[in-house]
């Protein structure tokens, strides 16, 4: 059914996208984009991204984002595994918010029908302003690098070290590199970290807002880098 389809709507228009919130191995070649992880999403928060993302490392998928406001914390858990970003904008409060900035209140939703409201708290932790410049330099470096966050292939940690308190990394492969996204999740420290991956020398590590030659092995809180090593033989 869903070849069928897929047939049909390309036939109408060749760059018409199949979206889908579930998938199985034998949708793949029929589905363009799988939407559904994330911290919004129900199956992931205390469940396994790496698995999802091992099994399916060539798929485009969409984070699980129901808030018109993607915070930095959120983006960056995006961004270590290989996601594209999304906002949503469903609600009056929503569209005000995108439009002019407007920090909704917990009121602005409950005056409405609503019956499955953003997290105002997200929304509101910093100013609109300060989030979407964020995500802004966030996509703009992942399509610097789009070797790695757009066409590699998620490898999670094969062949990888990584310490570090808080410190969370995970390995895309293109051709003889690997590039290892490394985030540290904590919200208000700094935090040292070491990574090295097997039979691979590393070459460069740079990060959103960070100089090409940045070589310290420290982050800073709740923030990204990306480290690009290749194969030595």
């Amino acid at each position: 059914m869903m070849h069928d389809v897929r047939a049909l709507m390309k036939e109408t228009d060749p760059e018409f996208s199949i979206i889908t919130e579930g998938t199985v191995d034998a949708l793949l070649p029929e589905i363009d984009v799988f939407h559904g992880l994330g911290p919004g999403s129900m199956i992931t928060p205390n469940s396994f991204p790496e698995m999802f993302r091992y099994t399916f490392p060539e798929s485009i998928i969409i984070q699980l984002n129901p808030s018109p406001a993607l915070t930095r914390y959120d983006a960056n858990y995006a961004a270590v595994y290989g996601l594209r970003h999304e906002i949503m904008c469903r609600y009056e409060p929503d569209a005000e918010y995108l439009k002019s900035g407007h920090l909704p209140s917990q009121k602005d939703y409950s005056d409405l029908f609503i019956n499955d409201p953003p997290s105002v708290k997200k929304i509101t932790e910093a100013p609109a302003s300060e989030v979407s410049d964020y995500v802004h330099k966030l996509i703009e470096f992942e399509n610097r690098y789009g070797l790695f966050f757009r066409r590699g292939k998620f490898i999670d940690q094969d062949g990888i070290e990584i310490t570090g308190e808080d410190i969370v990394a995970k390995g895309f492969l293109y051709g003889n590199q690997t590039g290892v996204v490394v985030w540290n999740k904590n919200l208000t420290e700094s935090r040292n970290f070491s990574v090295s991956v097997k039979g691979s020398v590393l070459q460069k590590q740079t990060g959103p807002g960070l100089s090409d030659k940045q070589s310290e092995m420290v982050l800073e809180a709740n923030s990204l880098r990306l480290l690009i090593f290749e194969k030595t033989n």
